[in-house]
């Protein structure tokens, strides 16, 4: 089996289980590579080369790769966990492609693995039982103290009422993510601040859907009356979208909530990532904080990553994804801050207006040609007719004059 390595400790766990089965122990050799150890150059080409089943994820590059480089005779059973262009490919070459195993894989919980490789057995002639898929649907609200997945809010609330976490007083603060979340052993960032919230007062409204999105944005956190059921979003699922489709767009605008970013470090583990003076990679920069922020995200705040370990037994590494508490405390102490922010009247706020003024030189006032005076100006204005406190609006002029005398970015080499 050739998977990424964040579904590594789970099929691990499910192969445990599976060589303690007489049918598997001793007729099959159960082995299992990741995309990590693919990139890593810790895999060779044999165990694939000589290999009579194979089950592979082609929702990874490095994966793709591999498989096409080292799959070496055409009698090869190949099984598609998801599937992606390669799997076209191979079917163009002559080898055997069979799709009927993606159900497990969606979710991969540990059953979902072991039943997999039960059937796959059974259909090469051994005589084994095994489970139907267990499937998660396409859009629901879950809760990590709960194994129900409810269809709606008020299936929801009722529960969370009579289960004694509902804070009266307390706002709500909606979680949207992806449907593997949902599973106590995939979703342990998200369990994470689900506590972290509700320790501090805050009710939480955990849902996941499939893009675009829309429909079940708005059937978890629009309510029947059109009046958004939170507060503040924290969005783990937005980030791979360059600009919101329009219906997504008009949904969030009609929640008006500030959306949060969590990140997690996918490509290197914790430890790696807090050694490292770089972080996560540029590439991931892009998709995980830039994007976000171009659609109007806000606060891309670490929550957690890869741990590594190894099993009992197993010879691989495998990894688990786990948050990092102290920076989940931290994203709970923002998410107060902007609920404070929202209680204030616009009169009591203090607002900071940055502008660009690089590189030094006593010229280098503004950006992209834009004139700065007249914006700040403009900027002021419609700050005061929102009710923001500016006793005295200044001029263009005026503006222009303080920032000459005290707001240039002048350089060392150029006092005066």
């Amino acid at each position: 089996m050739v998977i990424g390595s964040g579904d590594s400790l789970v099929v691990a766990e499910a192969f445990k289980r599976l060589n303690k089965l007489p049918v598997v122990s001793e007729r099959y050799s159960l082995v299992f590579h990741t995309d990590q150890e693919i990139r890593n150059a810790k895999v060779n080409g044999g165990s694939i080369k000589d290999a009579t089943i194979i089950m592979a994820d082609f929702m990874h590059r490095e994966i793709n790769g591999f498989l096409a480089r080292n799959i070496g005779q055409k009698g090869t059973k190949i099984y598609s966990l998801r599937c992606a262009n390669l799997a076209e490919k191979l079917r163009k070459k002559g080898f055997r492609l069979e799709t009927c195993t993606e159900r497990y894989y969606s979710p991969p919980t540990i059953d979902n693995m072991k039943n997999l490789v039960l059937m796959i057995l059974s259909r090469e002639g051994e005589k084994v039982s095994y489970g139907k898929p267990f499937t998660l649907p396409a859009s629901g609200i879950f809760h990590p103290d709960t194994t129900k997945i409810f269809p709606g809010f008020d299936e929801y609330l009722k529960w969370y009422r009579n289960s004694g976490k509902l804070t009266p007083n307390g706002f709500w603060v909606g979680i949207y993510t992806f449907h593997t979340s949902a599973l106590k052993e995939r979703g342990k960032m998200e369990a994470c601040l689900i506590h972290a919230l509700e320790k501090e007062g805050i009710n939480v409204l955990p849902a996941f859907g499939r893009p675009p999105y829309h429909e079940s944005l708005e059937r978890f956190f629009i309510d029947k009356g059109g009046r958004p059921r939170v507060r503040i979003l924290c969005g783990f699922a937005f980030r791979f979208l360059r600009g919101f489709p329009e219906e997504t767009k008009r949904i969030l605008c009609r929640i008006n909530a500030p959306v949060f970013i969590p990140l997690s470090a996918h490509a290197i583990t914790i430890d790696q990532w807090k050694r490292s003076p770089k972080g996560i990679s540029t590439i991931r920069v892009a998709w995980q904080v830039c994007i976000p922020e171009q659609n109007g995200a806000i606060e891309p705040s670490m929550v957690g990553g890869k741990r590594s370990a190894y099993l009992k037994d197993l010879g691989n590494q495998v990894f688990d994804a786990v948050p990092m508490p102290e920076y989940v405390e931290h994203l709970v102490r923002r998410i107060k801050a902007w609920h404070r922010l929202q209680a204030k009247s616009n009169k009591d706020k203090r607002i900071a207006i940055l502008y660009w003024n690089h590189p030094p030189g006593k010229q280098n006032v503004g950006a992209s040609y834009l004139n700065l005076f007249q914006s700040i100006c403009g900027i002021l204005s419609a700050l005061k007719e929102d009710g923001y406190r500016i006793e005295k609006l200044p001029s263009e002029e005026e503006i222009k004059r303080r920032i000459l005398l005290s707001g240039r970015n002048v350089a060392s080499w150029a006092p005066g």
